[in-house]
């Protein structure tokens, strides 16, 4: 239990009626600026394929920005359109094929971890589809290997670097007595268009 710990400590991430320092990004608007790009470029009927499990706060805020895209442009989610991975490639392996497999048509999918979205690419390719000709792919995270991934994936730069530095810079600041000016830390993030996802019009 958070209220138990007394030492000095520094969230990354975000837990729930916690009042810890903690260093962020606001997960809800990534994911809505994600999913706002593929229906800007066209895209009407967009699957999702969470991180992780709904329990996890990042999933569940990710979840939301992308119902919230969709709503905001006239769009009506459908929850069969929408599945939650386990942070690993197999998992985006499993979910893509559970997509394929309910007949639901969608060109678009907002993957919300490019770790899972190694998977999805497979199971795309396994089922004779194209990326991004048949199906586009949206990512989230910008890890090393999005740039190069082919076709390189179009994601959500997380700052990695700077979300580690604000944090470690949080800790020091109480180790020393200093009383930080926040203390829920929220950092930007930056969508990276490359070539996954197809302009439909």
């Amino acid at each position: 239990r958070w209220e138990e710990i007394d030492t000095f400590t520094v969230v990354m991430g975000k837990l729930a009626d916690c009042n810890l320092y903690s260093v962020d990004v606001d997960n809800q608007l990534a994911a809505r600026k994600a999913t706002q790009y593929l229906i800007d470029i066209g895209h009407t009927q967009i699957a999702c394929i969470a991180n992780a499990h709904a329990s996890f706060s990042s999933a569940h805020d990710r979840v939301l920005g992308y119902k919230e895209a969709l709503i905001a442009s006239g769009l009506s989610p459908n929850d069969e359109l929408i599945q939650y991975a386990d942070f690993d490639p197999q998992s985006g392996f499993t979910c893509m094929k559970t997509l394929l497999a309910s007949g639901k048509k969608f060109t678009a999918v907002f993957v919300a971890s490019d770790n899972v979205a190694m998977g999805v690419k497979s199971a795309l390719r396994e089922a004779g589809l194209r990326i991004p000709d048949d199906i586009s792919i949206m990512g989230f995270d910008d890890i090393p290997w999005a740039r190069y991934s082919d076709p390189p994936l179009t994601t959500i730069r997380l700052p990695a670097q700077k979300l580690a530095s604000e944090a470690c810079l949080l800790l020091l600041d109480l180790m020393k007595g200093v009383e930080p000016e926040e203390r829920n830390l929220i950092l930007d993030t930056e969508l990276v268009v490359r070539k996954s996802c197809l302009e439909l019009h």
